[in-house]
């Protein structure tokens, strides 16, 4: 199992991956830097993206969005499993804007982590699922409307 994941190497981990996904990154270079190669992302009781061609189709459906920004404002809960991965449930807040209209999408959401190491002992997003929200304004409600299916863009 190894040595317990401490709580700096996740906000790290995490920090690592918003400052990649908010770069409007390939999947290639989230693989190599911030995800694991079977990174599954969606919402829980939704669509999930999973794997490569997952992870290439989340980020063509969020493409677009600029000026974002992702604080994880509290780590509600966190597992250490047996396998060395650690689950976290976290709020965050979060801001991001499409230019080609300048709306603005707000809000908070709830997310189930995932973490794992890689071979080379690097700390990476396994997955990072969407267990609900709150507070959102009327765009990110209609962007987050149809959780069967995705994005609603």
């Amino acid at each position: 199992m190894g040595v317990q994941t401490s709580d700096s190497e996740i906000r790290t981990a995490l920090q690592a991956y918003f400052q990649v996904l908010q770069s409007n990154p390939t999947a290639e270079r989230m693989q190599a830097s911030v995800v694991t190669d079977d990174f599954e992302t969606g919402f829980a009781n939704g669509y999930k993206w999973k794997g490569p061609n997952g992870l290439r189709n989340f980020l063509a459906a969020r493409a677009g969005f600029v000026d974002e920004q992702h604080d994880v404002d509290e780590v509600l809960g966190r597992e250490d499993l047996p396998s060395g991965e650690v689950r976290l449930q976290t709020r965050l807040t979060f801001s991001l804007r499409q230019p080609s209209n300048n709306k603005l999408f707000t809000g908070t959401a709830f997310h189930t982590w995932l973490l794992r190491r890689d071979r080379a002992g690097q700390l990476k997003v396994a997955a990072q699922i969407v267990d609900g929200f709150a507070d959102l304004n009327n765009n990110a409600k209609e962007l987050f409307a149809t959780p069967d299916t995705g994005l609603n863009r």
